[in-house]
């Protein structure tokens, strides 16, 4: 039966129940095939209204129905509890409850004008109740012209959404292969070590974002932090983002996402400790709440249908991943702070301020919608500090320099009298202390190092006998332990290819860093240079930090 077919007279009884379901879900879809009624509710279930005249016509109208192997979350049958029989075909061929070993549960109802609705296995559907309800109470609904109302708004969401499908997602999809390529060159770069690299690439650290580096509020919206969580990322971005970017436009989304990024960039930062933090998860989280708020207060600028199918499950989402974001590992202030951004800007109006209305959009007539100048500036300028932040990321990185051995240049330690041949550290120097210099972070770079020069001089037979002094301070030379890490290997003294003797030790941590300390005397002077190494440090930073202790110079007073 098509759906402009005349209903049978023998349809008639069920014309009041039909309508009174249509009304009761406002998301339901009603479909006439030729032997029953087939609504898909907005839930995801489908309910079969079976309006057989015999037994043996009810017989055969369920098969038809279990036969239908199409997508539903539930099936129910609805039968006249009139038709002498039809609770015993219904029992023999259809399941007793919600709670089976089934892809698809099945639940059997009967249902009488007079004497209401009768559920087989006592498994209620709300919707047939709430339809009976009303019809108790007089409320009588025309189903032809109820019909017809569902016919023009499902006419109007499928215009509407038709005309979205001309947009293209340019930004969504330009982001997911910046994302890309810049994870190609975090695994490039580090080895298969991706954090090392997202590191100089820009990765969110609260104390080197306190230090003056700003543009790892944004940098890290486009680095990750492995291979799945690229793709999940991925997939929530195309997720939320494709249906936004065609409703909203470039400039809005654009505003939207990198907004959001931002919003959870800054409460990454303010997140008490030390962590580092990569992904575009702010970003996906100011879409994905974005969206929710849009469905739940669309302020007609969607249509009517398109809210109420999606209403029911647009916070799903929201609820799964806010568990998931207490996992370990995850930065659930970068989420939340993103999701608060993207709600904001869509709750107050923001966003779609100056969008059509729904019905509006659809008009032949209607002009092409035309954004304004601050509204372009604003979205362009967050492009371009995304742009800017990745370049500053990039140019005060040099990430590159992970993949081949660094070029050294010679450092003045002008007040210490001093020098040291050392590569580029993304994480610079500075003075900790009198006399004390460090160089790098093993946050940021391979190796760092430490370099402490004694004030004191030594005597004239202390220095002239190198290797007996070293000898006697064995025990007085001893570094401290650094926090979180055990000795390995006490001093020793060992020598170098052309005779200078050294102190060595070492201590390690139980992620695998590196502490190696040296104690060398060059003229008067005796100095400590302590190298740290990070377990991901290639063949070419290993060989810096074997030979840049013994690239220290010390020069005397006499000698200046």
């Amino acid at each position: 039966m098509s759906m402009d077919a005349p209903i049978p007279p023998a349809h008639r009884t069920l014309e009041p129940l039909l309508a009174g379901l249509l009304a009761a879900d406002p998301a339901a879809e009603l479909e006439r095939t030729p032997r029953y009624f087939r609504l898909k509710l907005g839930d995801g279930a489908v309910m079969n209204v079976l309006p057989s005249a015999t037994v043996s016509e009810l017989e055969a109208d369920v098969d038809l129905a279990l036969a239908d192997k199409r997508p539903a979350l539930r099936v129910h049958f609805i039968a006249l509890a009139e038709l002498e029989g039809a609770r015993q075909v219904l029992e023999a061929k259809v399941s007793k409850g919600l709670f089976q070993f089934k892809a698809r549960p099945e639940t059997a109802h009967l249902w009488s004008p007079t004497a209401g609705v009768t559920n087989l296995g006592k498994v209620r559907l709300p919707p047939l109740d709430k339809a009976h309800a009303a019809l108790s109470k007089g409320v009588v609904h025309d189903f032809a012209t109820v019909e017809q109302q569902r016919r023009t708004q499902t006419d109007e969401a499928a215009t509407f959404l038709a005309g979205l499908q001309t947009r293209r997602p340019v930004v969504t999809t330009g982001i997911a292969l910046l994302s890309v390529v810049l994870f190609a060159l975090q695994w490039v770069w580090g080895d298969g070590e991706v954090y090392v690299s997202g590191v100089r690439m820009g990765a969110s650290s609260q104390s080197l974002i306190a230090g003056g580096e700003w543009w790892r509020l944004l940098a890290p919206m486009v680095l990750h932090g492995s291979v799945v969580h690229l793709l999940f990322n991925m997939l929530a971005l195309f997720s939320f983002g494709t249906f936004l970017e065609r409703f909203l436009g470039w400039r809005r989304y654009a505003l939207l996402f990198v907004a959001s990024g931002l919003g959870g960039g800054i409460a990454s930062a303010l997140r008490p400790g030390e962590t580092l933090s990569v992904g575009a998860s702010g970003g996906i989280w100011g879409l994905m709440i974005a969206g929710a708020v849009l469905i739940t207060f669309s302020r007609g600028r969607l249509p009517a249908l398109v809210v109420a199918r999606q209403r029911g499950r647009a916070w799903v989402p929201v609820a799964m991943n806010t568990v998931y974001s207490f996992q370990p590992g995850i930065d659930f202030f970068a989420h939340f702070g993103g999701g608060l951004v993207g709600g904001l800007l869509m709750g107050t109006g923001l966003l779609i301020s100056g969008i059509p209305l729904a019905a509006e959009s659809n008009a032949s007539d209607r002009p092409p919608r035309r954004e304004s100048m601050a509204l372009t500036l604003a979205s362009a300028g967050l492009l371009l500090a995304l742009g800017a932040s990745l370049v500053l990321a990039l140019v005060t990185g040099h990430p590159w320099e992970l993949e081949h051995a660094p070029a050294v240049k010679r450092v003045e330690l002008a007040e210490e009298r001093a020098s040291l041949a050392l590569p580029f550290f993304a994480a610079g120097q500075q003075r900790v202390a009198d006399s004390t210099w460090l160089f790098g972070s093993l946050m940021v770079d391979p190796i760092a190092v430490i370099v402490a020069v004694e004030p004191k001089r030594l005597t004239e037979g202390q220095a002239n006998d190198a290797e007996g002094t070293l000898k006697k301070s064995l025990d007085s030379l001893a570094p401290e332990l650094l926090e979180g890490f055990t000795l390995s290997s006490k001093n020793e003294v060992k020598h170098t290819a052309d005779g200078r003797p050294y102190l060595v030790s070492e201590q390690q941590s139980a992620d695998h860093r590196i502490a190696r300390s040296y104690w060398l005397i060059e003229g008067e002077r005796l100095a400590n240079v302590m190298v740290l190494i990070n377990p991901g440090a290639k063949a070419s930073w290993l060989a810096l930090a074997e030979s840049t202790p013994f690239s220290l110079e010390l020069r005397d007073s006499a000698g200046e």
